[in-house]
């Protein structure tokens, strides 16, 4: 059976957690630990990836990151290959150290993010190795007490959300002190993490069938284009054989695979009968068109916003606020 396909974006943020092959442990000591420490961040700065937040457990592993390049795949191809030849040959070990299938999250970046860090923190707390986040070592939790000797994480993106103050995240932190660990439990079993509104728009990205834009939007997006650009109507669109009808054509076919994730043949269909080869071109050729002239991108963005919201409208998300 197919593997199904990482969610996953350029400046995504995602919650991985990553368990040992049968509940073995994958790290026998601590040298094994900041084996895989060490790797991390060196492949970290190989695909330009950042680390938000991590606990290392026995068994399993648990990590915040953001993706500026979408890279995900490869970052965890590399770390965990990496990390099982070194493990097999210390402890002359056979056969895979981790789970071939790790667990992702897509996170919003907000106050959603905030509470999934002090959860993170929280987990040696849920497995009773230590009494308190700080007293263990193999946690990011210490680098945001003292920012200022971060190495390996990025704290400041989620302690701008306690106005950069590490005692208010210690205070956020505690505040799930004596609680159970279902909640780190729950989220790793969700594809989404964040407001209805974040959670819909990622189900219409990646699942276009999902409740997304209609075939009325596009052709409502494609009238109003021809308004903006002096065309007739929506047939002199999707019939006109001039550079300006092409054009606007173009951009139509861009919004909505790009902003809204409609699928090549729908789009083909709307726009005048074509197939998915040339519908597929003339989303290249009105990217590239659009990349010299931002001002020319921002309008037509805000035009399918009035819409269809898309992903970047976030008119109605709900910061949850402080751990409960």
């Amino acid at each position: 059976m197919a593997t199904a396909k990482r969610l996953t974006y350029e400046g995504a943020v995602h919650y991985l957690f990553i368990g040992s092959f049968d509940g073995e442990a994958a790290f026998r000591d601590d040298r094994d630990r900041q084996r895989y420490l060490n790797s991390l961040g060196k492949f970290l700065d190989l695909t330009g990836c950042l680390l938000y937040c991590y606990v290392l457990m026995d068994s399993h592993v648990h990590l915040v990151l953001k993706t500026p390049q979408g890279n995900l795949t490869e970052l965890m191809r590399r770390l965990q290959t990496s990390y099982a030849m070194y493990f097999n040959r210390r402890h002359e070990h056979r056969g895979n150290v981790f789970h071939g299938r790790y667990r992702s999250t897509l996170v919003e970046q907000n106050g959603h993010l905030l509470k999934l860090s002090c959860s993170v923190h929280l987990v040696p707390i849920h497995a009773g190795v230590a009494a308190r986040p700080e007293d263990w070592r193999w946690t990011s939790y210490r680098q945001y007490l003292n920012p200022s000797t971060a190495t390996l994480v990025h704290p400041a993106p989620i302690l701008s959300y306690c106005q950069g103050s590490p005692e208010i995240y210690r205070t956020f932190v505690e505040a799930g002190l004596g609680k159970s660990g279902e909640e780190i439990s729950r989220i790793r079993k969700q594809a989404f993490l964040g407001s209805p509104q974040f959670v819909r728009v990622m189900k219409q990205r990646f699942s276009p069938e999902a409740g997304g834009a209609t075939e009325e939007d596009l052709e409502r997006l494609t009238s109003k284009l021809a308004c903006q650009f002096g065309l007739a109507d929506l047939d002199n669109v999707r019939r006109g054989r001039t550079r300006l009808a092409q054009q606007v054509r173009q951009y139509a076919m861009y919004l909505a695979r790009l902003r809204w994730n409609m699928r090549l043949r729908v789009i083909g269909q709307v726009c005048g009968g074509f197939n998915h080869a040339t519908v597929s071109h003339g989303v290249k050729v009105a990217e590239k068109r659009l990349q010299r002239n931002p001002e020319l991108a921002n309008s037509l963005e805000r035009l399918a916003a009035s819409i269809w919201p898309g992903e970047e409208d976030d008119s109605d998300r709900t910061d949850p606020g402080p751990p409960a």
